[in-house]
């Protein structure tokens, strides 16, 4: 039995020492980092595309949903306004046409989940070794700010890492106008729990008026302040018209942290203080300024604090007109599970690089979806043997359309010959066979190369030992 089960091993197997089944805490390094890379690492909250089985692509449809816009707060139903009690707006709609059956279908596909967070729950050395993947290459998001304060006002820093307890949702009807007012101003401010941030993304009218907020931070990992726009609007013919949103963005370099906190003094100079104030929340007053001149020279050019006010000088209500007149006649395509498309837009005739904006919604190419589920198929077919080659799928192609441009009358020579039918077959089994008996050329000769190598090293092992034990005694 010994003899039997010893020969059914393969040669090369039993030179190299190596076993049959591997898991994944036997590879090295390196390859494990690959594969948790692949299965943790997710895109952003506004790249993130429709998983494949999602019912919500539907390249019929002269738009498609955004996976961040197909949450339950987007569904067309009727909700009470508590603020307004006893007045015609207390009962209100949203604007999202979907269904609590398209969002829960949506939510089913796995759009809106983290398919391989579960991996870092195998053991503890899996999660000891995903976690600088997990928290440095992703993105996290909070749809709603409110939620976001009260996500990090109760959590607890328990032997250096933040614990979250979450008593209940947080319901902003039940909010004081007090305390309403405070959020977002308290939205950088708890920001300050989170000492290795290194990018932040606000919505843009936020990050144009708390800006300065951020010199109250002791945050030494955080590089960039992102303010975002996103604006809904109707591109295309008035019978065919597609809803699309417009991504626009604004990087701001933070400054380099100072060393000590400078104040003023009495006479209007720069007074340097050796050691920082006990509190974290004290500001630095050169911080503060600098911050300041960013959010007036940067962001202020760029888009207006207050909406309404925003005529003649917001850069982003002009870029959105841009848009909006480029796509009139023709609206562009989008792969089914593609990145938004990406916009160069220059405005008032400047010779600059122009602005880069994101087109999110846009309409599902027809062709391009067959194709899709043409590939999908033919990856879950798993052939073994690759295609024929066009030397032998190409004049079967022109005989056979030569076959159909003959007469009727010859319908017996344009019957299939079965010897021809043999001699195909006959060919693509001698191809196979010759492909399998090159691998297996090719395994035996990596086998050889392999056990020569093996025992050269051995070889070598050897004479230097008996080297070694010379000079000992030598010695």
């Amino acid at each position: 039995m010994a003899d039997n089960a010893s020969a059914s091993v393969p040669k090369a197997l039993k030179i190299l020492n190596i076993k049959r089944r591997t898991n994944l805490l036997g590879l090295p390094r390196e390859l494990r980092d690959v594969i948790y890379e692949y299965a943790l690492v997710q895109p952003s909250y506004w790249d993130k595309p429709h998983e494949p089985q999602c019912p919500l692509i539907d390249p019929k449809k002269a738009w498609q949903w955004p996976v961040y816009r197909t949450w339950y707060e987007t569904v067309d139903e009727i909700v009470d306004n508590r603020s307004i009690p006893g007045t015609p707006l207390d009962q209100v709609t949203s604007t999202n046409p979907l269904t609590d059956d398209q969002v829960e279908d949506c939510f089913d596909a796995g759009c809106h989940s983290r398919l391989g967070i579960n991996l870092r729950l195998a053991n503890r050395q899996v999660f000891t070794e995903t976690e600088d993947i997990f928290w440095t290459k992703n993105t996290f998001c909070y749809s709603d700010p409110v939620m976001m304060v009260h996500d990090l006002a109760n959590c607890v820093e328990l032997d250096g890492k933040n614990i979250c307890g979450l008593p209940g949702p947080c319901d902003m009807y039940d909010m004081p106008k007090s305390v309403k007012a405070k959020i977002p101003g308290l939205i950088v401010l708890m920001l300050n729990m989170l000492p290795n941030l290194t990018e932040v993304e606000l919505p843009a009218r936020i990050a144009v008026a708390h800006l300065t907020e951020f010199s109250k931070l002791h945050l030494p990992h955080l590089t960039t302040v992102r303010a975002t726009d996103v604006q809904a609007m109707r591109v295309g013919s008035l019978a065919d018209s597609a809803r699309i949103d417009l991504h626009q963005s604004k990087s701001i370099a933070m400054p380099t942290r100072c060393t000590a906190y400078r104040l003023y003094d009495d006479c209007g100079r720069f007074e340097i203080l050796n050691s920082q104030p006990d509190s974290s929340l004290s500001a630095c007053t050169w911080c503060w300024m600098t911050l300041h001149n960013l959010a007036e020279s940067t962001l202020g050019t760029w888009i207006h604090r207050f909406q309404l006010l925003a005529t003649g000088r917001d850069r982003v209500m002009r870029i959105a007109d841009a848009v909006q007149e480029s796509l009139k006649d023709n609206v562009p395509g989008q792969l089914p599970h593609g990145e938004p498309l990406k916009m160069v837009v220059r405005i008032d005739g400047r010779a600059d690089k122009g602005e880069v904006v994101k087109l999110h919604g846009l309409p599902v190419i027809d062709a391009a979806a067959r194709l899709a589920l043409r590939v999908r198929s033919r990856k879950r077919a798993n052939l073994r043997f690759p295609p024929a080659d066009e030397e032998v799928v190409v004049p079967c192609r022109k005989e056979k359309r030569r076959e159909r441009q003959r007469p009727v009358l010859d319908l017996r020579e344009r019957l299939p010959q079965p010897d021809e039918r043999s001699e195909r077959l006959a060919l693509r089994a001698k191809r196979h066979e010759e492909e399998a008996r090159v691998e297996a050329q090719e395994r035996e000769s990596d086998a050889e190369a392999s056990a020569m190598e093996m025992s050269e090293a051995m070889q070598q092992l050897s004479l230097d030992r008996d080297a070694a034990k010379k000079r000992s005694g030598r010695r």
